[in-house]
């Protein structure tokens, strides 16, 4: 592996994600030899806080919400 390629496992990624500022994503990005400024950090923070989806959006992507179409009766005539 070359010295600029950085092993990003999956658990570290979702460790990561659970850091709430920047300053914490740092401190953590450092523990893992990952070099990553406040900025950057910032930067991601607030990309990851604008894919948060609302229970509204979840629910209709996770199946909670039905087309009337969906169902066999309403296409009897």
């Amino acid at each position: 592996m070359k010295k600029n390629d950085i092993d990003l496992s999956d658990k570290i990624i979702q460790q990561a994600f659970k850091c709430e500022t920047a300053e914490e994503l740092v401190e953590f990005a450092k523990a893992h030899d990952y070099p990553l400024s406040v900025e950057q950090a910032e930067n991601y923070l607030e990309e990851l806080s604008s894919m948060k989806l609302t229970p509204e959006q979840l629910d209709a992507v996770a199946g909670g919400w039905r087309s009337p179409y969906d169902h066999w009766e309403n296409y009897k005539r």
